[in-house]
């Protein structure tokens, strides 16, 4: 008697398990500054972690601890001068504390023998939640237009779901030498930066642009540079052009936003932020699930980045791009 047919749907399944079972993590390259926070800090707080401490739970933590830094940081901006910029050392620890835990969690769940799939997901896609957030906080700390938190918080979503489409190519986690670690080094400088000598510093001009415009264009650089490297590196040179093409909208709002001069509320601009990373976070997803369960992933869902970016651009456009520092965004 011949056995019964496998549907698709089953077959689907039994390729998804086969893919969790033979899970393997594998990653190179890292820079010197990143395998020196590992070695001194991260790997010393992951052999004192308890044997019974899921990794998924150190993972859990170091993000709530960023996203709970983060909203510290927008709040103070947002409050000030009433708020003491001093609140922000304490946004400065927290993302200091995340960075060393987010480089313990892998070591924890390697020393307990915990590594899996689910660890992986997990990990990369909280850690793209916190890169939104750290790009709001940043942007509102510096006090820059809401055109510029979109495009910084777009980009640090594009480098890091470009990292790991990569990967997806690949099968290998391949660490730029300017990643996530001083990229999080970098944010905890400005914080502390910012809570001795005030929100103000980054309204100081240099050659006529502030500051704070100064900082978010080099960070909107690092990160599109990231992007770019990343997808030239996996051979898919039409996925780079699409990735253009896909935030065409985008460039678009920001070139009508700077012909406006009247000021936008503190809730648009973190509505505008959040949906810009929404997008990047859902395609980050897609990405980590295709790679952990073997399925395709396509570039970008261009119908929902241009709805997106067409949506961005009429509220941007409605509201203006100026705000005065008492918005804090």
């Amino acid at each position: 008697m011949s056995e019964p047919r496998k549907t698709t749907k089953e077959s689907a399944s039994a390729f998804d398990r086969d893919c969790i079972l033979n899970y393997q993590y594998r990653s190179e390259g890292s820079s010197p500054l990143a395998e020196a926070l590992r070695e001194h800090l991260s790997r010393p707080v992951a052999k004192i972690l308890p044997a019974g401490l899921p990794a998924n739970a150190v993972t859990m933590t170091a993000n709530t601890i960023s996203y709970a830094s983060c909203l510290l940081a927008v709040v103070v901006a947002i409050l000030a001068p009433v708020a003491s910029s001093m609140w922000l050392l304490l946004s400065a620890l927290g993302i200091l504390v995340y960075t060393i835990l987010d480089n313990a969690d892998g070591m924890h769940a390697k020393r307990t023998g915990t590594s899996g799939p689910l660890g992986d997901f997990l990990d990369h896609w909280l850690d793209a939640i916190s890169n939104v957030c750290l790009g709001i906080a940043v942007t509102s700390v510096m006090g820059v237009s809401t055109v510029w938190g979109i495009l910084l918080v777009c980009l640090v979503l594009l480098a890091f779901w470009s990292v790991h489409y990569e990967r997806l190519m690949s099968g290998i986690l391949k660490f730029p030498q300017m990643g996530d670690v001083e990229a999080n080094l970098s944010v905890v400088i400005l914080l502390a930066t910012t809570a001795i000598c005030g929100l103000q510093i980054w309204q100081h001009t240099f050659f006529g642009v502030s500051l704070g415009n100064w900082g978010c264009g080099a960070l909107v650089l690092w990160s599109a540079a990231i992007a770019v490297l990343a997808i030239l590196q996996s051979g898919q040179v039409a996925a780079a052009v699409g990735l253009v093409a896909s935030w065409i909208p985008l460039l678009t709002a920001v070139v009508w936003a700077l012909n406006t001069n009247s000021p936008i509320n503190v809730g648009l601009a973190l509505t505008l932020k959040g949906i810009a990373g929404l997008i990047g976070v859902v395609h980050v997803g897609t990405v980590l699930q295709g790679h952990l369960l073997g399925k395709s992933a396509r570039l970008l869902n261009r119908p929902l980045i241009a709805a997106g970016c067409l949506l961005a651009a009429i509220w941007v456009t409605a509201g203006g791009n100026r705000q005065d520092r008492k918005s804090g965004v």
